[in-house]
């Protein structure tokens, strides 16, 4: 009986340990701390120190410098703006690809001050690709993580910075660190406080375009110009090109290389030519004279698929088979891109002026 009741006690005695053993720890800590009296307060001293707000600010940017993802990560909570796919992890390391979020060095902390037990307003001065900068961040203690035991994490709040994109009409998709937004309307994104890529990428009209914005605390707006692509210029001047010269010549009197006869009527038939004044005339023809896409102006609308150009269109046209009358004017015509290629209703003047 006695044996029984011993193995019964001892039972419930190494059962006991377990649950109390943190208690232990906690109090064996502090003992330390009370015998060796100033060496054990000097080391949680350097504990709290390691543990600090002030640390974690440094610490998250000295990961962002070796492009430790993971240890910023660690350090720091990311306030969220509206468009959330650029917060998550593979987000941070997409944006850590630029060799400028990688450029910091140089971090001291010029102050600090406590809002609240949990939070603390930290100030630091650094250097961020090539730029001296000061900045004041948020660090607030993470109830929810403990290190040795006794000493809370605590964590720097990056902001969100608002990145505005102004894109010409009938523009190619956007990508900000080479992530496609989740909304239709890019005309403002909000990312992580540093530096970002906004790429349009290239479409039927536009070539791809990319620029580097600094969102470090501010908000930066990335421009893209209307600039037509050398390939979409190239099919415009063919597509105008070949509609010049299709022209019904009994619709129209300037058709290109038609003949025109005067009505047999008994009258004398003339043109009032600008810089010529009056030209009698009993036949005419019309003839182009050089490349009038020499001097193409494109320019895209909001209608999708349509693009607007202009240009000079200079001519020669004969009377009477032997007198040369060289004109010129603008032309106007709206191209349609269908399969691959451009389609264009060309209307011209090329009789406006004396060339």
């Amino acid at each position: 009986m006695d044996t029984h009741d011993s193995a019964a006690n001892l039972g419930r005695s190494q059962a006991g340990r377990p649950r109390n053993l943190w208690l232990v720890v906690v109090a064996t800590g502090l003992l330390e701390i009370l015998v060796l009296g100033g060496g054990g307060a000097a080391a949680y001293e350097l504990r709290s120190s390691m543990y600090s707000p002030e640390r974690a600010v440094t610490d998250y940017f000295a990961a962002q410098g070796q492009g430790d993802v993971s240890g910023m990560m660690a350090n720091a909570t990311f306030q969220q703006g509206s468009n959330r796919e650029y917060f998550s992890q593979s987000a941070i390391a997409a944006m850590m690809q630029l060799p400028q979020n990688r450029d910091v060095h140089n971090v001291k902390v010029v102050s600090s001050q406590a809002i609240d037990p949990t939070t603390q307003s930290v100030s630091v001065s650094m250097i961020w690709e090539g730029q001296h900068r000061s900045q004041t961040y948020t660090v607030r203690k993470d109830n929810s993580r403990f290190r040795d035991l006794v000493f809370r994490y605590w964590r720097i709040v990056i902001p969100f910075a608002t990145i505005h994109i102004t894109l010409p009409n009938q523009a190619g998709q956007v990508q900000v660190d080479g992530i496609t937004p989740a909304t239709a309307d890019v005309s403002s994104i909000q990312a992580v406080d540093g530096y970002h890529l906004v790429t349009m990428s290239a479409n039927d009209f536009y070539d791809r375009a990319s620029q580097v914005v600094d969102a470090v605390d501010s908000s930066p707006t990335a421009e893209f110009a209307p600039e037509v692509s050398s390939g979409a210029m190239i099919l415009a001047a063919a597509a105008i090109k070949l509609a010049f010269p299709n022209c019904d010549a009994a619709a129209y009197t300037g058709c290109l290389n038609h003949t025109y006869s005067a009505a047999n009527d008994g009258r004398k038939h003339f043109f009032d030519l600008p810089g010529y004044g009056q030209v009698f005339w009993t036949t005419y023809r019309v003839t182009l004279v050089g490349d009038p896409t020499s001097d193409m102006k494109l320019v895209v609308p909001p209608d999708a698929g349509k693009v607007n150009a202009s240009g000079t269109c200079t001519v020669t046209v004969t009377f009477d088979g032997t007198r040369n009358y060289n004109l010129a004017g603008p032309w106007t015509a709206t191209l349609t891109w269908d399969s691959g290629r451009f389609t264009a209703d060309v209307a011209s003047s090329c009789w406006d002026n004396k060339a």
